[in-house]
């Protein structure tokens, strides 16, 4: 998102409210927010997926869940006040970015089910990330991008890098009430 000389997001990515981009690009570094604390009912999704081993991750899932709706109606409501189909107003800004890539990974290990269970909120967020999801460099970077399990992506033995579909784990069908550990 920085511009070639390494310096800030160029202009149309600051969107219109810059303060509002910054704080959504930040919310999952920051310590204290409205719904709890970011790098742990937010942020850590990324790791839970990406980079923990499957077994330490495993365990770390059923605390997240608890949190996520709570995050939801926060995410839908920054939206709604954002006046506009995206974050950014009219047109994206780079705290869009960082959200959907954190409610892309909630997705890809819930199969999309908190957004399902969120009523007008997680109906909001689904709108709005196939919105992101359409737009066309965004597109072709999902064409070609690897899938999950395949051990292309993810850290080695992460749950991304060896699970063909992360919703139908134990543990995540637990946290989520669909069955048993």
């Amino acid at each position: 998102f920085a511009n070639h000389s390494g310096g800030p997001p160029t202009p149309p990515l600051l969107g219109k409210d810059h303060a509002q981009a910054e704080r959504l690009f930040t919310l999952n570094d920051t310590k204290e927010t409205p719904f709890g604390r970011g790098p742990e009912d937010f942020g850590v999704i990324n790791p839970i997926l990406n980079f923990f081993p499957r077994e330490d991750a495993e365990k770390r899932i059923v605390e997240y869940f608890k949190t996520a709706p709570a995050v939801i109606e926060y995410l839908a409501k920054e939206l709604a006040l954002a006046g506009g189909p995206f974050y950014g107003g009219e047109a994206p800004h780079y705290g869009d970015f960082s959200i959907w890539h954190l409610l892309d990974n909630i997705c890809t290990i819930d199969g999309g089910v908190t957004l399902e269970r969120q009523g007008e909120a997680g109906a909001a967020l689904r709108a709005w990330r196939e919105r992101v999801r359409e737009l066309p460099a965004v597109a072709a970077y999902l064409a070609e991008r690897p899938q999950p399990g395949t051990g292309e992506c993810g850290a080695p033995g992460s749950i991304m890098n060896t699970v063909k579909v992360p919703s139908e784990l134990p543990a995540v069908r637990a946290a989520l009430g669909l069955g048993e550990a």
